[in-house]
């Protein structure tokens, strides 16, 4: 969450999507995110199953997460990351992009 705040300043947008199981909705992630602080919009998929929701983000992804994707001005996903990202890496990747403007 802090990268948010890093970057938000420089028109870089961060969003956040939860698939959570259906009972954490509810508690475990509003909570998770009020203890981050989370500025950025954060979408909470609501759906017994999130398979044509995560194919459709990547076909190669088989829901493992977290998972980090980024994407270029044209909307073409130049950073994929499945797991635990290292903060450095991240930002690298966003740096690389940044400078693609």
């Amino acid at each position: 969450m802090e990268i948010d705040k890093q970057y938000r300043p420089k028109d870089l947008d961060f969003i956040a999507i939860s698939l959570d199981d259906l009972a954490d909705l509810k508690t475990a992630v509003p909570k998770f995110l009020r203890e981050m602080r989370a500025k950025m919009p954060v979408y909470l998929l609501n759906v017994s199953d999130p398979e044509p929701a995560i194919k459709s983000v990547d076909p190669a992804w088989d829901g493992a997460l977290p998972a980090t994707f980024l994407y270029n001005q044209k909307g073409e996903v130049v950073y994929k990351h499945f797991g635990r990202v290292k903060t450095a890496e991240l930002r690298a990747a966003i740096e690389k992009v940044m400078k693609e403007k």
